[in-house]
Order: structure tokens, then sequence, then C-alpha cells
């Protein structure tokens, strides 16, 4: 049996989790899924939960950016302890002794920046949960657009980052403390924000024309008031986002998304996942998790849609 630790079943981890069903039957396993509302204590019980029934291993995509933040008697570190096959998707514990695979947040940035650069656009905004530079993602994202600015020699000053204040924030479930990133919650960036975001995007002066999503549910909120303050997308103002779910398939128009199919990422996981489960039933319990710095992560897929280009 494998073990999935989710925070929710949004459109995102509903698709990865039905992938994933289809995929762990197919190499001979059962699965099991426990969800944990973003909660830290939910997650310890989840993974204690998962262990106590001698699962083969587990697939995690935790609320804990640092293994030096996991408590001491967190069931992770028993896991570690005992070289349980653990393996992260997202985004990684950093420092932690499991192999993950790694969203390619900054290509995922740089393909979309590049795409609007080549529309003629040269004044961008991110529009992002939280302006946090001790995020990793958030580092990323703006790496990404600064990369691509560079090579056409766009100024940097061109990109702003339009965050969520706590305001805007009112109207979402509070997290549990102690707080995870607010880039972990990015699935509950709901389409209110999306508008509220866009708002303030459009009060800017000059005005961007290029607007970049941490999410399509995201971007289908700033596409609607975009629209309700009569600008023509995307003559007036391109939309793009850094995911594609469902829910992009509920837009207005087409939109124009990059990233990773969520095939590829349940193939990564499970490859590094089973790689773990084989290292402990050949090698012994020490040599599971014994690989820390293994990391995957895929090219991510450009769809381009009538919000950048008619």
């Amino acid at each position: 049996t494998i073990g999935l630790v989710i925070p929710d079943l949004d459109v995102s981890c509903s698709q990865f989790t039905q992938q994933l069903f289809r995929d762990v039957l197919e190499r001979g396993f059962d699965s099991q899924v426990v969800l944990t509302d973003f909660d830290p204590e939910l997650e310890e019980r989840a993974v204690r939960h998962l262990l106590e029934s001698r699962v083969d291993g587990i697939i995690l995509n935790s609320i804990f950016n640092r293994w030096a933040d996991v408590p001491q008697h967190h069931a992770l570190r028993q896991a570690a302890a005992q070289a349980i096959p653990v393996a992260c998707y997202c985004a990684p514990i950093h420092d932690a002794p499991f192999p993950y695979v790694q969203h390619p947040v900054a290509r995922q940035a740089e393909l979309l920046t590049a795409h609007l650069i080549a529309r003629g656009h040269k004044h961008f905004a991110w529009l992002t949960a939280a302006q946090d530079d001790c995020d990793p993602s958030h580092q990323a994202r703006l790496h990404g657009t600064r990369q691509a600015l560079e090579l056409a020699r766009i100024p940097a000053s061109n990109l702003h980052v339009i965050a969520l204040d706590a305001a805007d924030l009112s109207t979402a479930p509070a997290p549990a403390a102690p707080q995870p990133h607010l880039s972990r919650m990015l699935p509950r960036i709901a389409v209110q924000h999306g508008r509220q975001l866009m708002r303030k995007a459009m009060a800017l002066n000059p005005r961007p024309t290029a607007i970049l999503c941490v999410s399509d549910i995201a971007a289908i909120g700033a596409i609607i008031e975009a629209q309700g303050m009569g600008l023509r997308i995307p003559r007036d103002v391109a939309i793009a986002a850094s995911t594609r779910t469902t829910a992009a398939e509920l837009a207005p128009i087409s939109l124009t998304t990059a990233d990773v199919p969520p095939g590829a990422s349940v193939r990564l996981v499970l490859d590094l996942l089973m790689d773990a489960i084989d290292r402990k039933n050949h090698l012994g319990d020490r040599a599971a998790n014994a690989n820390s710095s293994t990391s995957l992560s895929s090219e991510p897929e450009l769809v381009v849609g009538q919000s950048t280009q008619t």
C-alpha cells in the first residue's frame, strides 16, 4: 500500500490523486489518501496513521518548508529514523532525508515571461499569495521572470509584485498555527482574490500590460475583473497562469499557462518512491532514504490561449 498525504482535494490535488490511483494500481499497489487541511497537527497524525498501518511507502505534500521546522516528536522524524520510504512532491522539505519532485517554478515563469515578451510586452506584474522573500517558490518565480527580462534587455524595474494582504485573505480559511508559508496554500487563492489583485495591478502607473498569476483560478478572477473594467484581452492586457488544472477550462476565454501535466509529476514521484522501496527491500532499512539529495523535475508545457494571443 502507498500512502498519500495531501493538504486538500482542490482541483490540482484531485487531478494528481486520480492519476496516482491509476498508476499505483498499475504497479501492483493499493493506495490510501489522508487529508491534512494545512494543519501541522493533522499532518503529524496522518503520517503516524500510515506508519501504524505499515504502508510500503508515503508520498507527501507537506506544509513544512524546512526539516528544522519539523517538531522532534513529528511522525516524519520517526519515518526518517526507521528508513520508511518517503517521497515529497510539489515542493521539498529542505534538508529532509527524503527524495523529492521539484516543481519547475522558475522555468514556468521564464516560459510565460518569454512568451509575453515575444508578444511585445514590456511592463509586467505577478499576482501572488504573499511577497515572502524567505519562500523558495516565490524567489524562483521572480528569478525565472527576471532571467527572461534580462535576456530581452528589459529593466527589472518593469516588474511589479502584487501580493495579498491581511484584508484580502480575510475571506479565506485561516491556516492553523504554526502558519505555513502561503505558497503552500496557492490552490486556496480564489477567484475573488484574483479580482482584488487585478484591481491593484491596474492602479499602477505605468499600468502593466502583462499579468502573471500564480494559479489558473487567480487568472480567472483577473480576467473577470479586467473585462469588468472594460479592458480588451489580450489587446489592452494579457493574462497568463503558472498552473493548469481542470479549472482552466472554466475561464471566460482560453487561458495561457505553463505547467507540468499531472501524469508526468505522478510518474516522477512514483519512480522516486519505488526506487526507495526497492533499496529498502534489497539493501536494508538504512538504504531506503539514503540518497536524500535526489530530486527530479519535468519541463513544463506552454499552452497558449486567447488570454495572451489573438
